[in-house]
């Protein structure tokens, strides 16, 4: 599920790669998909949210 995969990122953790979304035991799949949808960005060999990416967080964060 994307929004599960967008709250793996916060304050303390706002970079992930595909191999530890995998730990996290999420499908890193995932992550280019919210990158299609401009959420991520790719950055250093993982992701980090964009501007738009930290709204969504917000949003979903106070939803769950």
């Amino acid at each position: 599920m994307l929004e599960r995969v967008l709250l793996l990122f916060d304050e303390n953790r706002p970079f992930w790669t595909e191999r530890l979304v995998k730990m996290a035991g999420e499908d890193p799949l995932l992550l280019e998909k919210l990158a299609d949808n401009g959420l991520l960005k790719k950055t250093g060999g993982g992701f980090c949210l964009t501007d738009e990416g930290r709204g969504m967080f917000r949003k979903w964060a106070a939803e769950s």
